[in-house]
């Protein structure tokens, strides 16, 4: 019954009079807009509502200049006449000068918003041990970093300390500042030799990889040596055979 409703209204379809009320719905419950919609699909066909890159039509070819090669290129991908699609390149444009996403809006509120606007999921793959190894050190290093900050500010706290005491008369007091110094300075520096055990060994790894890297590579290099020349022993061909056979 909906359906014969929304054929006689398309039956005497109007162009200025779509463009209106779809603009003056553009606040309006999505219920409206997907009767909206619902009256170009009989008009034109879904499939030229949907967005350009899933098959819809291409509003690009229909733009100031274009040639009417393009245009007619267009409108039989989308299975229209020229001038059905170019009202309807019309239609979107002028909803679109109306607010830039409302096209989209009205799309979403039709195909749904999972069709128009897919997420695409990131694909987690699983990391090498050598990749689990080096964020790891990567991890501690950076923790270790940050203990060391914090213990050199507490020993320049303590050494500041000791000299207002000795300032002040009290050795004791003094002292014990001083050894508090000391200590926290020992810590700093052992949680800096730390950092450096880690940072040396995220070198190792990444050194340990490029060098895996540089063998494959030099496998495939040897590899097309053999196709081209067979068993010849690549130290015995010239600079001119190798670049040859590299090239093809």
């Amino acid at each position: 019954m909906a359906t014969a409703k929304v054929k006689a209204i398309v039956s005497t379809f109007n162009e200025v009079a779509t463009i209106e009320t779809m603009i003056a719905l553009d606040k309006a419950h999505g219920t409206a807009k997907h009767a909206a919609m619902e009256v170009l699909a009989v008009e034109f066909g879904k499939a030229a509502l949907m967005p350009t890159k899933l098959g819809g039509l291409s509003r690009n070819s229909f733009k100031d200049g274009a040639n009417l090669e393009t245009m007619q290129k267009a409108s039989i991908n989308v299975s229209l006449t020229l001038e059905k699609a170019q009202c309807l390149a019309r239609i979107i444009g002028a909803i679109n000068a109306a607010r830039p996403t409302l096209w989209q809006n009205y799309q979403e509120c039709y195909f749904g918003v999972d069709v128009v606007r897919p997420t695409t999921k990131k694909v987690e793959t699983d990391k090498t041990p050598e990749q689990v190894e080096f964020t790891k050190a990567q991890e501690m290093k950076a923790k270790t970093l940050e203990q060391k900050k914090e213990f050199s500010k507490l020993a320049k706290l303590a050494g500041a300390q000791a000299i207002l005491l000795a300032a002040q008369g009290d050795s004791a007091k003094a002292k014990k500042a001083l050894d508090a110094e000391k200590e926290l300075k020992a810590e700093a520096k052992k949680l800096g030799d730390q950092a450096k055990i880690c940072a040396d060994k995220m070198t190792k790894i990444k050194a340990a990889h490029k060098d895996a890297a540089l063998y494959d590579q030099m496998q495939t290099i040897v590899e097309k040596l053999k196709i081209r020349f067979g068993d010849k022993d690549c130290f015995d061909m010239t600079i001119e055979e190798i670049l040859t056979a590299l090239a093809g």
